[in-house]
């Protein structure tokens, strides 16, 4: 629970304190939709955050004086140690790409993990087993694929995409208009990125799995962060331990919550029984090709992940 009128108040409008006086901007109604989309997405984004530090808690010793999140040999190397017998959880995910007649903001994220996990997939199956093959002096017969390094580079690079979009963002009068614009200008050498005709505010990427129209209404509005400071010192006045806890916590690069918040550390401490050990293994074992759409020239395919959480 929350102070109704004060969450009203962030919601409808900005305050902040001058020389003394406090000063109110009311936003209009399309500045308030946005205002309570980001608190929507805010508030899952940072309680998905939790689940996530609480699991990793759970898999990893609670005395541990390691203090780095992501140093798996650590553990590994204290499983070898005390010779401990590891009983294995596995998930698997299957992700795929995601092409209909309307493409946004949302299809296009997900289309680029999708072709980072296919450049995965091209690293370990491929590159690396011909390098290994190589070394023990095998005979093989070089497999031919399609390397989509490239395509990364156009999204993640220092001028790549993404970095245009959040430049983009940063500008109060910028428009959708104008990122395509800039999009056009940045990638028109580049053969993954297709420029649409006439002046709509779209554009088509040459995906691995194949060519993908994207319309850009919408997209600076939903990579800008509308959440106010006033709106997150709201959520930390909640009546709710967790909310207010989720909020007053910083999130660490990987969207995990972060180690500082000492409340959010006992709350998962008081969940934690014993310590456990963590071992990950990440694999990619088929590519499973489907029914070609029509909207595709080329095949679409599916890669599967598959991650093992191991702990005794």
């Amino acid at each position: 629970m929350v102070d109704q009128d004060l969450l009203e108040t962030c919601l409808i409008s900005n305050y902040r304190i001058t020389r003394g006086e406090r000063v109110v901007s009311l936003k209009n109604i399309a500045q308030a939709n946005d205002c309570r989309d980001a608190l929507a997405k805010s508030l899952y984004e940072r309680l998905f955050g939790w689940i996530v530090r609480l699991i990793n808690n759970l898999l990893q010793p609670i005395n541990s004086d390691n203090d780095d999140d992501d140093d798996y040999d650590y553990y590994l190397k204290k499983i070898k140690q005390n010779n401990i017998q590891l009983i294995s959880i596995s998930i698997l995910d299957m992700s795929g790409f995601e092409n209909f007649r309307h493409n946004s903001f949302e299809q296009l994220c997900i289309n680029v993990a999708n072709e980072h996990l296919q450049f995965y997939f091209n690293q370990h199956i491929f590159l690396q087993e011909e390098y290994e093959y190589t070394l023990e002096e095998i005979e093989f017969k070089s497999i031919e694929f399609q390397n989509n390094e490239d395509i990364i580079e156009v999204f993640m690079g220092p001028l790549g995409l993404f970095a245009l979009l959040d430049e983009e963002s940063k500008f109060p009068r910028a428009t959708d208009c104008s990122l395509i614009q800039k999009f056009h200008s940045n990638f028109k050498y580049t053969q993954r990125y297709v420029r649409s005709r006439g002046n709509d505010a779209s554009f088509a990427i040459n995906h691995y799995a194949g060519r993908v129209m994207y319309n850009a209404d919408g997209f600076l509005e939903k990579n800008r962060d509308n959440l106010s400071s006033n709106l997150i010192d709201c959520m930390k006045m909640s009546k709710i331990q967790l909310i207010s806890d989720l909020f007053a916590a910083e999130l660490t690069k990987t969207g995990s919550l972060s180690r500082s918040n000492s409340t959010i550390n006992n709350q998962l401490s008081s969940t934690l029984t014993k310590s456990k050990y963590v071992q990950f293994n990440k694999s990619f074992k088929a590519i499973k090709q489907h029914d070609q759409p029509k909207s595709l020239k080329k095949s679409m395919y599916s890669s599967i992940y598959i991650i093992n959480f191991s702990r005794f």
